[in-house]
Order: C-alpha cells, then structure tokens, then sequence
C-alpha cells in the first residue's frame, strides 16, 4: 500500500511540468535597472511572490511564501525553491540564475498552481508577483508592458524585445 501512495505520489510530482487545466500568464522579463546593469554579468535574479502559508514560529503565526519550482524550457526541472529562509522569513528568496528563458510553476493566491514563463537577463532582477493585491508598485509602467491575471492583478512587467543583432562586417 506504501508503494502505491509513493508512487501516486511521484506522478503527481512528475505531472508539475505539464499544463493541464493549470492557468498560464504571459512572459515576465526583469525591470529595468535592477541590481546593477553595469556590472555586466551573466547572472541574473528571480524573485517570487508566491501565495502564502499560515506558519506558527515558537507561538506567533506568520504568513511565509510558498516553495516553487523552475523548468527549463524543454520541460526539464532545473530548480525547487523552498523561497523563505526560516520559518519566521516572511520575504521570497531572490535566486541567481544564468541568463536565459525559464518556466516557473509556483502557487497564486486565488488561481491555485499557475505558469509563468521568465525571461532572466544578467545583472537584472525579475520580478513575479503571485500573492494578493498583485504587484503594487508599478509605477508609472504603461499598461502595455504589465503582464496580468486574469482578475487585473499586475503579476510582473513583459520582457523587452530582444535588441536587433548588428551584422557581422
């Protein structure tokens, strides 16, 4: 019987990457600015503000980011993020990554298990913004490069059009 719920278990962890009935929002790309583009590195972060969960810490109650995971591009799991430090950590972790297109599935208040495809661009800081009330401040970001849910929630900023290449003389 333990091999049965183990192996349910581990299909259903396998089935993560998959889309099912799962919501999907459009492409979230870094801000602009963030974490130091000057320093030209092919390192970027991601920070996400996923749902929370009610934790007790030594008696007092705090609401902690949830764990998620990120995909590569092909479906391969390339990282779990726990996204809290300790059990009294109420801020996401912010996680290197090489630059590149990720997918990350993680936890949103009110949708359950969405997808969000990222783009991470070294030296910039994308930012994923899951939890109630969205992300709050935008700014004075033009509505076309907000990337939403479905209830209007501003989840993160669209990615920047890749700058044209410069022909080879």
């Amino acid at each position: 019987m333990e091999n049965v719920a183990l192996a349910g278990l581990i299909v259903g962890l396998a089935g993560c990457a998959g889309s099912g009935n799962r919501l999907v929002v459009d492409p979230v790309g870094p801000l602009v600015g963030a974490h130091g583009t000057f320093l030209r590195s092919n390192t970027g972060y991601l920070e996400v503000y996923t749902a929370t969960r009610q934790v007790n810490d030594a008696g007092t109650l705090t609401l902690q980011p949830t764990p998620y995971s990120i995909y590569r591009p092909d479906g391969h799991r390339f990282k779990g993020v726990l996204n809290a430090v300790g059990s009294s950590d109420n801020k996401p972790m912010v996680v290197p990554l090489p630059a590149g297109n990720y997918v990350v599935y993680a936890n949103s208040e009110g949708y359950g298990q969405v997808q969000v495809p990222v783009v991470i661009v070294g030296s910039r800081l994308t930012e994923v913004h899951l939890q109630y009330g969205g992300w709050k401040d935008v700014g004075n970001l033009p509505d076309a490069e907000k990337v939403r849910l479905p209830d209007g929630r501003v989840v993160g900023r669209k990615p920047e059009p890749a700058a044209p290449s410069k022909p080879v003389l």
